[in-house]
């Protein structure tokens, strides 16, 4: 998915090579967060008074959906007086986006829209971790709150939706986009079929439906680096109708596809759902495996600047095999990860 994005940027805003703007998120999906950064804070800016915008520069939506999607992959989730569960740095910038985005035109409207669903996404993952973690219970200011995960995962759904709305209407020109918009549309799928039991079948027949056609559509036009995630998806969403058989040839053939794009978050994502189906099978071995690998592919840079949601799955295999971080791994402090709480 973030591939498409910089490809998006190179053919639509007609952007040198050269420009900050065009590597930003192919650093993001090498794992190489703070080059990522790097490149968009001098462009965009991390305070409040750091960035005025100007009416002629259409990029700025583009570049602060970007430096949102950054953030939302490395930065935990923390609580304020008024909001249960955010990306502080992630949600301020897509507000910034947000702010311009009707004035722009549809090609940039869809980068803004399919940031945002994947931001959802994983605060919505990053939520169900905290959840599970805590046994079931969220802190006291989350317990007047059912269904906060699963609504995380229909504002994801809401997202791709529009994104694909906007690359509708503009016809085959936004073609790649369109298939980005169905892949995200069918991870959340995925995920809300986890949490939500009683429509369950429902969300896990249209996600096998949306997200079988768009692998074809991806393969047809274009597979980029958005093969690997619609791969996991698909994998998912077989673990889930409990075709393990099924759901492990994908996530190897999605492994297989990131380690060929050399996709570090898609690596560590592969690698814990590989962990996640060795340990429903009771395999310690290869569950162990797969979450130290999963763990050493989502350190990227170390604390601050780490694949937060993966690290988390990571940890969770781990605590429930009873063993530590493999040896030679990057140390794992939970203060070196940002809370909720």
């Amino acid at each position: 998915m973030l591939g498409r994005i910089t490809a998006f940027i190179r053919k639509w805003l007609d952007l040198p090579f050269e420009c900050d703007a065009v590597p930003a998120l192919e650093h993001l999906r090498r794992g190489r967060i703070r080059a990522a950064q790097r490149t968009l804070l001098p462009r965009c800016g991390h305070r409040r008074d750091s960035f005025r915008y100007d009416e002629e520069d259409k990029w700025k939506v583009v570049e602060l959906s970007e430096l949102a999607l950054v953030y939302a992959h490395c930065e935990g989730l923390t609580s304020t007086e008024h909001h249960l569960a955010v990306f502080q740095q992630a949600d301020w910038h897509l507000r910034r986006a947000r702010n311009w985005v009707d004035r722009r035109q549809p090609h940039v409207r869809v980068v803004y829209h399919c940031c945002a669903g994947q931001v959802e996404l994983l605060r919505g993952r990053a939520l169900a971790l905290q959840r599970d973690a805590r046994g079931g219970e969220f802190l006291y200011w989350h317990r007047l709150v059912p269904g906060l995960v699963a609504g995380e995962f229909r504002c994801a759904l809401d997202a791709a939706g529009l994104a694909r709305e906007v690359a509708d209407e503009a016809g085959a020109d936004l073609e790649s986009w369109a298939i980005l918009a169905e892949a995200l549309g069918g991870a959340a799928r995925v995920r809300l079929a986890a949490e939500d039991g009683d429509s369950r079948a429902v969300h896990l027949a249209q996600a096998e439906e949306r997200v079988t056609g768009v692998l074809a559509r991806c393969r047809r036009s274009d597979p980029a680096e958005s093969e690997p995630d619609i791969l996991l998806t698909s994998a998912r969403c077989y673990r889930l109708m409990g075709n393990k058989e099924e759901a492990r040839r994908l996530g190897g053939e999605a492994l297989g596809a990131a380690d060929s794009r050399e996709c570090r978050l898609a690596q560590a994502d592969c690698h814990n759902l590989l962990g996640q189906l060795a340990l429903d099978d009771g395999d310690k071995e290869m569950a162990t495996r797969e979450a130290g690998q999963a763990y050493e592919r989502a350190w990227c840079d170390g604390p601050g600047c780490h694949y937060y949601v993966a690290l988390l799955e990571a940890r969770a295999i781990l605590r429930q095999l009873g063993v530590a971080p493999p040896p030679g791994a990057s140390p794992f402090v939970d203060e070196t990860i940002r809370r909720i709480g």
